[in-house]
C-alpha cells in the first residue's frame, strides 16, 4: 500500500508512526513540488523565448502528462462510463503510451545538454 493513497492513512493495520512518517514525507514532496514549479515558471518567464532547453522541458512535461492519461484511459473508460475499449484499440493506446514514456528520458537528456547558464 502506497503512502500517497488515502487508504494508507485510513487503514487500522498501519501503525501510527508509519502514518506520521508517510505524512511528513508527503508534505516534503508537496513542498518540493511547489518550489520546483515556482522556479520553473520563473525560468520559463525569463528565458523561454530563446532557450531550447526550456522548450524541451515543457515538451517533456506535456508528454509525461499525456502518457499518464493514456495509461489510465482504458480502465477509466470502463469504470466511469462503462465503455469497453476494444482489444486492438487498447493495444494501440499501450503502444502510444510506452512510446511517449521512452521519449521522455531522451527529451530530458537533450534539455540538460542544451542548457546554457547565463552569467551576469
Amino acid at each position: 500500500m502506497s503512502f500517497i493513497k488515502t487508504n494508507f492513512y485510513k487503514s487500522p493495520d498501519i501503525p501510527f508512526h508509519d502514518k506520521v512518517a508517510g505524512g511528513l514525507a508527503l508534505l516534503v514532496m508537496i513542498a518540493l513540488l511547489v518550489y520546483l514549479a515556482k522556479r520553473m515558471l520563473l525560468f520559463l518567464r525569463t528565458q523561454a523565448s530563446s532557450d531550447t532547453s526550456a522548450h524541451l522541458l515543457v515538451y517533456s512535461l506535456a508528454l509525461g502528462a499525456i502518457s499518464k492519461i493514456l495509461d489510465r484511459f482504458s480502465s477509466q473508460m470502463h469504470e466511469l462510463f462503462n465503455i469497453a475499449v476494444p482489444a486492438n484499440a487498447r493495444l494501440a493506446i499501450v503502444a502510444m503510451e510506452e512510446s511517449l514514456e521512452l521519449a521522455l528520458p531522451l527529451l530530458l537528456i537533450l534539455a540538460l545538454l542544451t542548457y546554457r547558464r547565463r552569467l551576469g
